[in-house]
């Protein structure tokens, strides 16, 4: 596979069969027309590629926007490249980049690479203030030597190419994770370094990873969470807390996790979550003991609800 990090950049000297799109999420109607796009290269001897944009081009256009991309980086490249793609760009998305306009856009791709069909979901917009889409493209592809090939948005009983990142986005925010998982194909997950917090689950026998979330990156609703905690090599039960801790009057939202049979210091090492289950919403205790009592309970519930998927 071949990585490209600029649009000038790339060269590959096959004919491609080339999907397009910002991707966030890579969920089910992503990957429905990324495997068709790759099949139909396999089908015919031509090489299969993918051109994605990071960050999703709302955090560039509106810079106030925050929790909203699905995907960060990283997890775009590995959840991308597991589809064995023979070309992967993953552009910058840039105002510099979002000033191209439409035929500027095609005139890169004709210019640099050997292009025999171009894939896209029915709602892809590209250029200066989204001025081509569809109609330019079979357009241009009129006159030019590569097809234009659409997969229309259908049920996810049909195949899943009607799952859409804002469909993704709404369960996320709801805290509805078996509905996330579902669009996704797999489990929602973040990621962050582990930083020190206020130690208060530590002090009630419950120590907590706290993590730094960038701000743009979606969250899911406040409450607790069963899920999977990752380090290199390791899984194990986590109960995720997601919120302000408003026992505590906290105000600022936090994510943090108390992993199951689990006590290592591991600060500053980076920790993935998944999310499986919304266990309940966030509360305040009238007594501490209330508290202590909910949070065994949440802990009990983790234990059932994951160690079943990691026996697997």
């Amino acid at each position: 596979m071949v990585v490209f990090t600029n649009l000038e950049d790339m060269r590959f000297d096959g004919q491609l069969v080339l999907a397009i799109g910002t991707f966030d999420g890579v969920h089910r109607g992503h990957q429905y027309l990324l495997e068709q796009a790759r099949a139909r290269a396999r089908e015919h001897g031509l090489a299969f590629g993918i051109i994605t944009f990071d960050p999703a081009p709302a955090l560039v256009l509106r810079p106030e926007t925050t929790d909203y991309q699905i995907t960060p980086r990283e997890l775009k490249i590995q959840l991308l490249s597991a589809l064995q793609p023979d070309l992967l760009a993953v552009i910058p998305f840039t105002r510099e980049f979002s000033m191209l306009t439409a035929k500027q856009f095609v005139d890169i791709l004709e210019r640099c690479l050997r292009l025999a069909e171009l894939w896209m979901g029915d709602d892809f917009r590209f250029g200066h203030d989204r001025e081509g889409g569809i109609p330019y493209l079979l357009e241009r592809a009129r006159h030019a030597e590569f097809a234009v090939h659409v997969v229309a948005r259908q049920g996810a009983q049909a195949g899943a190419a009607g799952v859409s990142s804002t469909a993704v986005r709404e369960a996320i925010r709801a805290g509805d994770m078996e509905h996330a998982t579902e669009l996704l194909g797999r489990y929602f997950e973040l990621s962050g370094i582990v930083v020190h917090g206020h130690a208060r689950g530590r002090a009630l026998g419950y120590p907590t990873a706290n993590l730094q979330i960038p701000s743009q990156q979606i969250k899911p609703a406040s409450g607790v969470y069963a899920g999977i905690a990752e380090l290199p090599g390791e899984q194990f039960a986590a109960a995720i807390s997601v919120g302000t801790n408003p026992h505590f009057d906290g105000s600022e939202t936090t994510v943090e996790a108390y992993l199951l049979d689990f006590d290592r210091d591991i600060y500053d090492q980076v920790l993935n979550l998944k999310f499986v289950r919304r266990l309940r919403e966030q509360a305040r205790f009238e007594t501490l003991a209330a508290l202590l009592d909910q949070i065994a309970t949440d802990v009990e519930r983790t234990r059932e609800a994951i160690q079943p998927l990691l026996a697997r």
